[in-house]
């Protein structure tokens, strides 16, 4: 009976630990915290995200799994508010959190990092902001959800498979100021059959729409 009993507190306990909210450290001076009855990761603090490492196969699939503090409970995880005074997000910070599904990002984001939202099959809508200057490879690479980005005006260059594998983007709307669109930047996007190009663009690398529009 007894060692019944003991069972069904440790069960308890460790259900209990399991639902509890968490927080730490995920750059020098940018801290999260998790509450876990609304699924809502909240980032804050000034300055840049921690850079989380990635592995690349020899065709640039990423191999490596989640390395971000929140990997014990990414796919608890259903939307992420990144508070302002942080200025960038990391590289493959949310890699695989298959259950997010709404990200806010603040004006003092400049920078996205390779891999950011990699692979994120919830997320269904974005706003890049305008202070975000830089979008890397693959930042919304396999996005099946993805159906609405709103892209930032301060952007020069969408980067090597940004959007690759978004299958459910129909249009987007490139911003004046963009003059290179990168390899397969938008390839897979299936269901694209609207993209608007401005005078600014010059460059349009290979295979940057194939099987999309």
């Amino acid at each position: 009976m007894k060692k019944t009993l003991f069972v069904s507190l440790m069960l308890v306990l460790f259900s209990l630990a399991a639902h509890a909210d968490k927080e730490g450290k995920c750059g020098e001076n940018v801290t999260y915290h998790f509450a876990a009855a609304t699924g809502t990761l909240t980032i804050k603090g000034s300055g840049p995200m921690s850079e989380f490492p990635i592995k690349h196969s020899r065709q640039g699939v990423i191999l490596a799994e989640l390395t971000a503090p929140w990997k014990g409970f990414c796919n608890d995880i259903k939307s992420v508010v990144i508070e302002d005074g942080v200025t960038t997000i990391g590289r493959a910070a949310f890699l695989r959190c298959e259950n997010l599904a709404s990200v806010t990002i603040p004006n003092s984001v400049k920078d996205m990092s390779s891999g950011v939202f990699y692979e994120c099959k919830s997320l269904n809508a974005v706003t890049i902001p305008n202070s975000v200057t830089n979008l890397h490879s693959q930042v919304f690479y396999g996005c099946t959800n993805l159906s609405s980005v709103t892209l930032s005006n301060s952007l020069t260059e969408i980067g090597y498979e940004t959007f690759s594998g978004c299958t459910s983007l129909t249009s987007i709307d490139i911003p004046d100021g963009v003059t290179t669109i990168d390899r397969r930047a938008f390839f897979g996007c299936t269901s694209l059959v609207s993209v608007t190009f401005p005078n600014s663009v010059k460059q349009i690398k290979e295979s940057a729409f194939t099987y999309s529009i």
